[in-house]
């Protein structure tokens, strides 16, 4: 017999230790279990398979976006880096009657009981692999018990949700970025396709996560805590397509009545995020730089220290913002149009034009730094005048300069 879910059920609780999430109700032994599928389809195959169980509704199209550059300084010297044309790709919200999600990382079961491949991950690309070495090591299996439901014997005993309930976390949303740019954002698909639930299911239990649940006037008796033991079906179950500029822009929007009581844009500010709490990617020469950036007028920052609100409402204020490649840059989507950004890199890292494309979407001015890396913790060590550089050649200081780059771009 399948029990009706509840919030404040002890097997529901969960305590936080940093980014993990431990359910109360592991210390008890779990009596009750439920099959796991054997085989996973895709939500074309489930249309086939369950008629009238899974539809889909097109909200809109991401824009296309062509090929484009970006600035980097690297030891004294200017080059550019290509950008990926941006492909416009449908925004789909699917709605899967009688599914189920199971875990933090909410892998979704469809209702003919069988795993959604799009929500899985760690899945076995080829039969080839089937008995290779790795599958020795306990890691490998660990990964795969997460995010392959068929490599699993059961899942835990199932709940059922009466109403409609949208999902929104996936494999990352312990970390502000993901939450912020892969998970809430979904929420605006419904918004768009005019749809009203009666439970969300994301990460709640950070402080950030629920201020921003609270801006958006989601009460809490909507919030519901994936954890390791919830395996969850509903009546209605919505999944959303991975959110690009249309998701992220209606986003911010929602968020927009909060953020402008508060926000004066005429302050026009130059701020510098430092990173110097923070336990990876620390600039040792941190102190050096701030320094040199106090006379231009920047003010220095640590937004470990302040609430989600005032990270926006620094940035909307901002004209130009100096920081590391970190997670604070997932609130340049808080920016205002044409904000310049000096991201300073990591050599070590290989998502060079992460931030950058987010800057191309959103409107702002985009200039790398490199920086030495060490590979312990990943220690920086940034060359003070390639920043420099890199903040007076923004379009902030150098207007003249952004203009010629513009009419480059329209050329090429």
């Amino acid at each position: 017999m399948i029990k009706p879910y509840n919030a404040r059920s002890v097997s529901n609780k969960v305590v936080r230790c940093g980014k993990y999430l431990i359910p109360i109700g592991s210390f008890f032994p779990q009596l009750r279990y439920s099959p796991a599928p054997s085989r996973q389809q895709g939500l074309d195959e489930l249309h086939l398979a369950c008629p009238g169980k899974v539809k889909s509704s097109l909200v809109g199209h991401e824009p296309y976006h062509p090929q484009d550059r970006f600035r980097v300084f690297d030891k004294g010297q200017i080059r550019f880096v290509p950008l990926r044309p941006v492909a416009s790709l449908p925004v789909t919200v699917h709605t899967i009657k009688q599914g189920a999600t199971v875990g933090r990382c909410c892998c979704l079961i469809g209702p003919n009981g069988s795993a959604i491949r799009e929500t899985g991950f760690n899945l076995d690309p080829t039969p080839s692999k089937r008995f290779g070495l790795r599958k020795l090591d306990p890691k490998y299996w660990h990964r795969r018990h997460r995010g392959d439901l068929t490599s699993r014997l059961r899942l835990p005993g199932r709940e059922h949700f009466h109403g409609r309930i949208i999902v929104l976390n996936n494999r990352a949303s312990h970390n502000f970025y993901h939450w912020m740019v892969e998970s809430i954002p979904r929420l605006a698909a419904c918004e768009l396709a005019g749809i009203d639930v009666d439970g969300i299911v994301v990460d709640h239990q950070q402080g950030y996560q629920k201020e921003v649940l609270e801006m958006l006037g989601i009460p809490k008796e909507k919030w519901i805590q994936p954890h390791c033991r919830l395996h969850l079906s509903a009546d209605e179950l919505l999944w959303v397509s991975d959110p690009g500029e249309t998701l992220l822009r209606h986003f911010v929007r929602m968020l927009e009545p909060e953020i402008q009581s508060i926000a004066n844009p005429s302050l026009q500010r130059r701020i510098y995020i430092s990173r110097r709490k923070a336990g990876h990617r620390r600039l040792q020469n941190d102190d050096e730089l701030q320094s040199l950036l106090e006379p231009l007028g920047f003010e220095s920052y640590c937004f470990e220290d302040l609430t989600f609100k005032k990270q926006c409402t620094l940035l909307r204020e901002s004209k130009l913002v100096v920081t590391v490649h970190g997670a604070a840059l997932a609130n340049a989507m808080f920016c205002s149009p044409g904000t310049s950004i000096v991201e300073i890199f990591p050599e070590r890292r290989l998502n060079i034009d992460l931030f950058s494309n987010w800057s191309r979407i959103y409107g702002l001015d985009h200039q790398t730094v490199m920086c030495s890396c060490t590979k312990f913790r990943q220690r920086l060590n940034v060359s003070i005048d390639d920043v420099l550089a890199a903040v007076h050649s923004s379009q902030a200081m150098n207007p003249e300069r952004f203009a010629s780059d513009l009419l480059e771009r329209q050329r090429l």
